[in-house]
């Protein structure tokens, strides 16, 4: 949706971020790999999702936020029988 350098036809904002936006239909999941010198938080708008950083898995649900500090990959998986819509923030 966003960035630093407009990469991928994203809009352009003068901070180093990438932002991204995800709709999860029932049962499907997404990966991310986070550079190890980045952060990220998650930000969940609707539904529900288990989100799996490392050894860490959680269940997180609409108006959660989840801070990630460590880079490597992240999953996101769809929880429950509506859609779930995940904003992640890929930052320095």
């Amino acid at each position: 949706m966003a960035s630093r350098d407009g990469a991928d036809g994203s809009v352009t904002i003068h901070q180093d971020v990438r932002l991204f936006a995800a709709l999860l239909a029932p049962a499907q999941s997404i990966e991310y790999d986070l550079a190890t010198d980045r952060y990220a938080w998650l930000q969940i708008a609707r539904g529900a999702a288990r989100v799996t950083a490392g050894e860490q898995s959680f269940a997180v649900r609409a108006g959660d936020g989840v801070a990630v500090l460590m880079g490597g990959r992240l999953e996101l998986a769809h929880a429950d029988a509506e859609s779930a819509e995940i904003l992640l923030f890929d930052l320095s």
